[in-house]
């Protein structure tokens, strides 16, 4: 395995944790009570920008967890050679982050709409938060979800190999992903991409042999 391979999964799980987690702490769409005024301050033009820069971190921190499943992938294929579990974690991963980036373009798409018409689009403010709960489901429902379903399925099959108080993180955090829509149990995942990543990024991985 090389350093440089190890060293791109580690940034891919750490900038996937921070990136995903600025974009949503940053002034995302209007959630939980319904509010008519922090729809029409979502949708404004004043918010325009950073509502378009930070669906812009959260798609990059989506390209960070394809990083840290491809790496997966390679770590446990070179663990567990002809077996279908490395095909099948990285799989899930690659779900997981598309749907992440999904949900991001749902999240952008009513301050964009609303602004690049150059005019009112009257847009009733329910049907924009109804909007901006179908990219949260998308993203506490089925991104979270196949990337915990990804998680079990790492610790359970034991690839890609890993100590066993990470592998038992992983299983646990990997069971509170189902759990998303309960929202805080939705961050353990990415406090746990964050110890996966320093892991990684401690390790001291041979260079391949040329």
């Amino acid at each position: 395995m090389r350093r440089s391979d190890t060293i791109a999964g580690g940034l891919g799980a750490i900038g996937f944790a921070l990136l995903t987690a600025v974009a949503q702490l940053g002034g995302g769409p209007p959630g939980g009570n319904y509010a008519a005024s922090d729809i029409a301050a979502y949708i404004s033009h004043d918010h325009v920008v950073v509502a378009g820069a930070l669906a812009l971190c959260g798609i990059l921190g989506a390209g960070g967890l394809v990083l840290l499943g491809a790496h997966l992938r390679q770590r446990a294929e070179a663990d567990g050679a002809g077996s279908v579990w490395p095909q099948t974690i990285w799989g899930l991963t690659l779900g997981s982050a598309v749907c992440f980036a999904v949900s991001w373009g749902i999240f952008v798409s009513q301050p964009i709409g609303n602004n690049e018409a150059m005019t009112n689009l009257h847009v009733p403010p329910t049907i924009t938060y109804a909007i901006g709960i179908t990219g949260t489901e998308v993203l506490f429902e089925s991104a979270a979800t196949l990337l915990g379903l990804a998680l079990i399925v790492s610790a359970i099959a034991g690839l890609p190999r890993l100590p066993g108080w990470l592998r038992w993180l992983t299983l646990a955090v990997g069971v509170l992903g189902l759990t998303s829509l309960a929202y805080f149990t939705y961050f353990p995942l990415l406090l746990w991409a964050i110890v996966l990543g320093i892991w990684l990024l401690s390790r001291r991985d041979q260079p391949a042999p040329s």
